[in-house]
């Protein structure tokens, strides 16, 4: 009789039957605490998604690519900035 083993993503639920490499233990632990604070499995796409780790070929040939770097405060403020001034100088032009 064969054995069936039936593999879980911890995030996102995508399942995957026989494939041991389908998942990868993620764990958070702290120096000061002697327990993990958090311990899950996760599929290839959901570290991925997060930006553990790059998309594999056919994962980038499939149009999974690594998410966008969220903005520095510099780029915020910049972008702020520029934003006012053109409304300034919107505002004059139509005096």
């Amino acid at each position: 009789m064969a054995t069936t083993t039936t593999y879980t993503c911890d995030r996102c639920h995508s399942t995957a039957i026989d494939d041991k490499n389908f998942l990868v233990r993620v764990e958070l632990t702290a120096r000061d605490i002697s327990s993990k604070l958090l311990q899950a499995d996760w599929c290839h796409a959901c570290l991925v998604q997060y930006g553990f780790l790059g998309p594999t070929k056919s994962e980038r040939d499939a149009g999974i690519v690594l998410p966008a770097a969220p903005p520095t405060l510099e780029q915020i403020l910049a972008e702020w900035i520029s934003d006012r001034v053109d409304e300034r100088l919107d505002e004059r032009g139509s005096e």
